[in-house]
């Protein structure tokens, strides 16, 4: 039964990838517990102004830096490389790092990458050979299940589950997951109840996000 006692509104932004991919079809957990919170979620590429009341929290990748905002870091997540069998069955399975300059890979669109932690698959392969571009994490998932090229996925994106394989599992990166909120709203109690919910749910699902089998 959920509790009837804490409600209010809370503006949550993120980035879409883990939007899309990992949090929406979880937060029914937190409705069905808190049914008189009302919570809209927001999508963005950028740094969301918390201070000037863009959103009342923020999930992101990256530390924000401002006024008024109080800042934590809430979990880590790794990202993998991946690509569809069709693309492996038509130029090999790469083994180790001199291979993976012999492929063609799915990256994001640079002029429009305004944040450096999504830069991931340079931090793994040298000078990719990218043949595709997006500023979207969901259109370069469809484009490598399509065959297109390699792609580097967090594994929140459940890439293993959608004609996906993961490829040198032993090369990846990781990143911190921040939750940010205003100051004048960290007390709030469904501001407190939204915080918990995420505090646990990456809790629980830390090894998934991390890349553990």
């Amino acid at each position: 039964m959920g509790d009837d006692g804490t409600n209010g509104i809370i503006r949550f932004a993120t980035m879409e990838g883990i939007a899309s991919l990992y949090l929406s079809s979880r937060l029914i957990r937190f409705q069905s517990t808190f049914p008189g919170v009302r919570l809209e979620l927001l999508t963005t590429s950028r740094q969301v102004q918390i201070s000037h009341r863009e959103a009342d929290m923020f999930l992101s990748f990256f530390k924000p830096q401002g006024d008024k905002m109080a800042t934590q870091k809430i979990g880590t997540f790794g990202i993998g490389l991946y690509a569809a069998d069709p693309y492996l069955e038509a130029h090999g399975t790469p083994q180790t790092k001199a291979d993976l300059s012999q492929h063609h890979y799915v990256g994001y669109l640079d002029q429009f990458v305004e944040l450096d932690a999504v830069r991931w698959l340079e931090e793994m392969v040298n000078h990719p050979q990218i043949v595709f571009w997006s500023n979207s994490m969901i259109a370069q998932r469809n484009a490598a299940r399509g065959g297109l090229g390699i792609v580097a996925l967090p594994h929140f994106a459940l890439a293993e589950h959608d004609n996906l394989t993961r490829i040198m599992p032993e090369l990846s990166v990781q990143r911190t997951l921040w939750l940010t909120v205003h100051q004048d709203l960290r007390q709030l109690p469904h501001i407190i109840a939204l915080k918990k919910f995420l505090a646990n749910l990456f809790e629980e699902d830390a090894s998934y996000l991390i890349g553990v089998s």
